[in-house]
């Protein structure tokens, strides 16, 4: 499971792009799909709301409730397979409206959301928009469901222009330590270690987003050729969603 992006039982995520999410939710026999657009909002200190389109191109009605949540990243517990876990905390910060809404078979609900007031924690504050299926009453003959199925997007609040991410980064053994020592968060797109004219990938799982003051390791590849990691002309390029950044393997910016 990707600790960046939240996906609890029962849901399966079935394609997404930067414009639309289709997630499918497995709560009955017959599985309902829902579409979220966009799959990430963020706000500058001057807009007040923007529009969260959720779309139920199945057979079924969806009852859906929307609920605004802190985001934090903290470390995970010697031993864990994630170097970082999602903290969620009930906040007011930011409004839902409605906070629960129906959707009928084949249509679409808009859901506005904007901050109550400004957040008040540094250059940029972190959310997350909890989408929650709520499951149909059991008839007399079936069984009650007994877990609800969500999706999780991200929400960001910037209080000026400025907010920008500042990675760097540190080779420990066969791991990549990376912290963000900037005041925004970065969602790495594409890491790649460069010798030369060749290149090898580092492949990670899901939406690696880093919030401001987190670390997190990723695991180098175990067939890369011996002598990569030691050697001081290999580089690595990382890719994010502000910029591209590059510098030796070996040294920490």
């Amino acid at each position: 499971m990707n600790p960046n992006f939240l996906m609890p039982q029962g849901m399966r995520l079935c394609c997404a792009s930067l414009a639309t999410l289709m997630v499918l939710f497995n709560t009955s026999a017959a599985a309902t799909q829902l579409q979220v657009s966009p799959v990430r909002l963020s706000f500058q200190a001057d807009e007040r709301v923007k529009q969260l389109r959720l779309g139920n191109p199945g057979d079924t009605p969806l009852v859906l409730q929307i609920e605004l949540m802190q985001w934090q990243q903290i470390a995970s517990p010697a031993g864990a397979q994630a170097s970082i876990t999602d903290k969620l905390t009930a906040n007011r910060d930011f409004l839902a409206t409605p906070p629960i809404v129906e959707v009928a078979p084949h249509s679409r609900k808009i859901i506005r959301i904007g901050p109550r007031k400004p957040p008040q924690q540094g250059c940029e504050s972190a959310y997350r928009v909890v989408v929650t299926e709520i499951p149909p009453q059991a008839g007399p003959d079936q069984r009650p469901v007994k877990f609800r199925s969500q999706v999780s997007l991200p929400l960001f609040f910037h209080s000026n222009a400025d907010c920008k991410p500042k990675l760097q980064w540190q080779r420990q053994g066969t791991q990549l330590s990376m912290h963000n020592t900037g005041s925004a968060h970065a969602q790495i797109t594409a890491l790649e270690l460069q010798r030369g004219a060749q290149r090898w990938p580092i492949p990670y799982q899901g939406l690696a987003y880093l919030l401001p003051g987190t670390t997190r390791l990723f695991e180098l590849p175990h067939t890369l050729p011996a002598g990569l990691l030691d050697d001081p002309l290999t580089n690595l390029t990382i890719s994010t969603n502000h910029t591209e950044q590059s510098g030796a393997l070996s040294a920490q910016p």
